[in-house]
């Protein structure tokens, strides 16, 4: 864990997890009974219109506990994880201050890390620049980029796979600004997190995790996710938009684009969001929370705030096992 120097008088908690897991449902009773503020480590509820494909929670939600990264950003504008990472400790400063909780919820591993310090948090973009790596990616393969990029800054290209083109992308916009990759900029940057903090992880067997995203997948589809996509694109915004490179959306896409029958679409986005929370499971073990709640079908929240409140209530002592609570 990161060094701190600084002691909050009201707990800072994460709440990570894959996809599907309950952690929106978890963070909200939590915030209620704690009187906290939620930040979304969501790196696609942070725009405006993608609602029912990005899981966001609903009004009615929002207007009850204030919510941060939610509904910040048109679609075509760009945000990166190093300003999210900047901008989230600026807010808990100001919780702290104030004694206020803060809960971290999301399953956005990249944007855990950036909170925490853990990735290169100059906001510093060129558009220009990005525009021609993507050219180039399309161009000779996004596999040989990555793979250039393993020769180039190993540590950095091994916590992302091959396929993902936004990090491929700013890992190489990163070095033709600068002139140094981002792992050399990670070493160099002071902005630790200076506070100490929970981490407790969701998760549920994985039989049912999928049943989980089948049938949100279905719920979203019967919610109007078809009808979303169409008025966005209905708005101007392009369909090769970074925000609507998102599963769920995509695929929709490829519907209108006469690539894929519905069907297919959404067999597609079932598949692919349940890859995408094997590869959430995956990076959660490898940072690894303090304690993980596993439950075996039904999300037992209430019990899982009641512990997570006895935890805080014993301070650090419990945090250095690591233990590992079964509902």
């Amino acid at each position: 864990m990161i060094k701190r120097n600084k002691i909050s008088k009201n707990p800072i908690i994460f709440l990570v997890g894959p996809t599907g897991s309950g952690k929106t449902e978890l963070s909200l009773s939590l915030a209620k009974e704690l009187n906290a503020e939620i930040i979304s480590a969501d790196s696609r509820q942070v725009y405006k219109f993608l609602n029912i494909g990005t899981a966001k929670p609903s009004q009615k939600y929002l207007s009850k506990i204030k919510h941060h990264f939610v509904d910040i950003l048109k679609p075509d504008e760009f945000f990166s994880a190093g300003k999210f990472g900047n901008l989230a400790r600026e807010i808990i400063d100001k919780n702290v201050e104030k004694n206020k909780p803060t809960i971290i919820c999301g399953g956005s591993g990249f944007y855990i890390q950036a909170i925490l310090g853990m990735i290169f948090d100059n906001s510093t973009t060129d558009k220009k620049i990005r525009a021609n790596i993507y050219e180039k990616g399309e161009k000779i393969g996004w596999n040989k980029l990555w793979e250039e990029l393993k020769i180039n800054d190993p540590e950095y290209a091994k916590t992302f796979s091959k396929n993902d083109k936004k990090r491929i992308a700013r890992s190489f916009e990163i070095f033709e600004i600068t002139g140094k990759y981002p792992t050399e900029h990670f070493k160099e940057q002071k902005n630790q997190f200076s506070y100490d903090y929970l981490i407790v992880g969701l998760k549920c067997p994985r039989n049912i995790l999928y049943e989980k995203i089948n049938n949100r997948v279905d719920k979203m589809i019967k919610n109007g996710l078809v009808e979303e996509v169409q008025n966005i694109l209905n708005m101007g915004y392009n369909e090769k938009l970074n925000s609507l490179n998102t599963v769920g959306y995509k695929e929709i896409i490829k519907y209108f684009n006469k690539e894929y029958s519905l069907l297919k679409a959404i067999t597609e986005i079932k598949k692919k969001t349940r890859n995408y929370a094997k590869r959430q499971l995956t990076w959660f073990r490898k940072y690894s929370p303090h304690f993980w709640f596993e439950y075996k079908k039904t999300l037992p929240k209430d019990k899982m705030v009641k512990k997570i409140i006895s935890i805080i209530n014993r301070q650090t002592k419990e945090r250095s096992t690591k233990k590992h609570y079964h509902f």
